[in-house]
């Protein structure tokens, strides 16, 4: 992907491992020491991967892109859940450029291919006051898995790049674009605004007129999705509730 030079973000600095506990650990270890923004960790396998609320991530050896990337937004505390719309944006550009496939996007942080899951993505972030210090997202996508190698019970059904195309992955190549994509949609993010991101969050979207069910600080609430507010928080016109924002919360098809 070219990246339009009047809209550069970061020098890139790689750091990679073959084997790591966690990238997002090794990225926020790094941020607090003074890494730039830009700096991001890959590893060839995680023995602790981890996703959203704490649950495990498969990270198998040599089977995922396992990629953590350090930024540090001019943003206030409230709008840092656009940067994980963002990275969403980035990474479904990444597999339509790289691999032909159409991916969409579930709120808030999950993309998918025909309606499975084929990657995750982890925000993480340190703030003072209203004001974030550093931001690491934390990005999983699974490309040479196969049925076998997930879990019998998953929490939602997955998918890899290979079972969906067939094709050996370039994985240097796929670093390269990503992090392109995120440079792009970061910096476009700064130059147009939250309008635009979510604009462009909602084409790639896959809930928007969907039902579905989202539990939320231990509630379950069921009804149609209609998009997002200007913090990037899901609109859903709720059958309890009416018309309802949530900036949390785990989402489920019904």
């Amino acid at each position: 992907m070219p990246i339009d030079e009047n809209i550069r973000s970061f020098v890139r600095t790689r750091v990679h491992f073959e084997q790591l506990g966690s990238t997002n650990d090794e990225a926020l270890r790094l941020a607090r020491e003074g890494s730039a923004e830009g700096t991001f960790v890959t590893a060839d396998e995680q023995v602790r991967g981890r996703g959203q609320r704490q649950r495990t991530w498969l990270s198998l050896p040599g089977k995922g892109l396992y990629y953590s990337i350090i930024l540090r937004p001019e943003l206030p505390v409230d709008r840092v859940q656009l940067l994980t719309l963002m990275a969403g944006i980035a990474l479904c550009d990444t597999i339509r450029f790289c691999f032909r496939l159409t991916a969409e996007l579930k709120w808030p942080n999950d993309v998918l291919i025909k309606d499975k899951k084929v990657a995750g993505i982890l925000t993480e972030c340190s703030w003072t006051a209203s004001h974030l210090d550093y931001v690491v997202i934390g990005i999983g996508l699974n490309l040479e898995y196969q049925m076998n190698d997930f879990p019998s019970q998953l929490v939602f059904p997955a998918t890899s790049v290979n079972l969906e195309t067939n094709l050996r992955v370039e994985k240097e190549k796929l670093i390269e674009t990503l992090t392109d994509c995120i440079e792009y949609w970061y910096g476009r993010l700064s130059e147009k605004g939250p309008s635009d991101l979510i604009d462009q969050w909602l084409e790639r979207s896959t809930l928007v007129g969907r039902r579905v069910e989202i539990e939320f600080q231990d509630r379950n609430f069921i009804g149609i999705v209609r998009g997002l507010d200007t913090s990037g928080s899901l609109q859903i016109e709720t059958e309890q509730v009416g018309l309802r924002s949530f900036y949390s919360g785990t989402v489920r098809f019904v």
